[in-house]
Order: C-alpha cells, then sequence, then structure tokens
C-alpha cells in the first residue's frame, strides 16, 4: 500500500453522483491523493478494482447489484492490503461488526465532517483500524453477533447476510450462486436465523428481521 507521502490511488463506490462530487471536493486539500476510477455499483467495484488495483476502496453499503458486505468479503480476498473504508449512513452496530469481520478496515458516517473522512483514509493507509466516533467504543477482538439481548436469537454473520438477501426478494437457488455456496447451504442458514427468531414463514422471518433492526425496511 502507498504511503501517506506518496501517490495514493482510491476508487470512489457511490450510486449517488452528489456524495461522488463530495468526495473528489474534500480531496482537493490532499493534491498527493488521486480517484483512480468511480463506481456507481458492487459489481462495478469489484471490476474497476481489479483494473485499477488502487490503494483504497471507499465503500457505500447500499449499492445495486452487490452490497457493500458481498464487496467486503470479496475485495478483502483477491485484495488482502487493500484498505476497504465504509462510508455510510447506515450505523446498526452489528453492520459494523460484521463489515470489519468481512475485511474493511474502517467505518465513517455520511453525517460526519470532511476531516473525519480524510482522516479515516490516512488511519487506512497506515495499516490500523478507523470507526466513526458515532459508533462509540468498538469490542473488535468481540465476535461478531447480533443479539436482541437473547442468546437465543443471535444470528451469525452468513444467516444474518441471507436474511438481508430473502428480503430483497432473492430466492435460495440465487442466493446459493450470489454466495457460492449451495442451495442446501443456503436453506440450512435461513432455517437456522427462523428458528432463534422463533418464526415459522419466510414473511414473519422478513417482519421479524426489521423489528429488531437486523435489516433496514
Amino acid at each position: 500500500m502507498a504511503e501517506t507521502t506518496g501517490r495514493l490511488s482510491i476508487l470512489i463506490a457511490d450510486d449517488h453522483p452528489l456524495i461522488r462530487a463530495g468526495i473528489r471536493t474534500c480531496f482537493a486539500v490532499r493534491p498527493e491523493w488521486y480517484i483512480c476510477a468511480e463506481a456507481k455499483d458492487g459489481e462495478a467495484v469489484v471490476n474497476l478494482a481489479r483494473e485499477h488495483n488502487p490503494d483504497v476502496v471507499i465503500l457505500d453499503f447500499s449499492l445495486p447489484l452487490r452490497n457493500g458486505l458481498e464487496v467486503t468479503r470479496l475485495l478483502s480476498r483477491e485484495f488482502p492490503r487493500l484498505g476497504i473504508l465504509i462510508y455510510t449512513m447506515h450505523n446498526q452496530d452489528e453492520l459494523v461488526m460484521d463489515l470489519l469481520e468481512a475485511g474493511a478496515r474502517g467505518w465513517v458516517s455520511k453525517n460526519d465532517e470532511d476531516i473525519a473522512l480524510l482522516t479515516a483514509i490516512e488511519t487506512v493507509v497506515e495499516g490500523r483500524t478507523y470507526v466513526s466516533h458515532t459508533i462509540g467504543p468498538y469490542p473488535f477482538n468481540s465476535p461478531p453477533l447480533v443479539s436482541d439481548g437473547s442468546s437465543r436469537s443471535v444470528l451469525t454473520p452468513r444467516e444474518l447476510e441471507i436474511v438481508k438477501l430473502v428480503s430483497e426478494g432473492a430466492t435460495n437457488r440465487h442466493i446459493a450462486a450470489r454466495l457460492n455456496v449451495s442451495i442446501k447451504t443456503v436453506d440450512s442458514h435461513r432455517m437456522a436465523a427462523m428458528r432463534k427468531l422463533e418464526v415459522h414463514t419466510v414473511a414473519e422471518l422478513v417482519r421479524c428481521a426489521i423489528r429488531r433492526r437486523l435489516i433496514s425496511p
């Protein structure tokens, strides 16, 4: 990875042009940094990362085609030295933990001042982890769990990911293809999530996950 004193290549991924324009403006105070590419969906992020091999990716969570969690997992496996920085409005603690566990090195809220984004990039480039103060103290060494206070309702990151995809209307076959697992594995995780949340249908599963703020409506 490039040093902060040298040329730093950055890939921006956000589906809103105004957000990307705001990031470009923010970088005006860092002439040694340059934006090598911009993406507006998750598929483009992956393809552009392979093409440009950036030092840092600034990644929104809510991207079309592939969400930030999927992209983070894929890129962190393919480019283990890549600095993945999540830049989003989402601030659920469990989602932050899932993304850090997946390989993200930083988390910045879009409500933060510009200086927070600049500091986060510098921190990530140095090989350290940055989490916005809006999240509060974070147990980086704790296992990624999602819970409403009962041990029976804890979902693993994979179960949570599948619940999110189910809520988007994806079938078991589609989820299996997207996550590169078997349909049986998808069904097993889905059933485990239903058992932990004590629901009996997919509709109940989605409603329960939204009510407990495990996923966004």
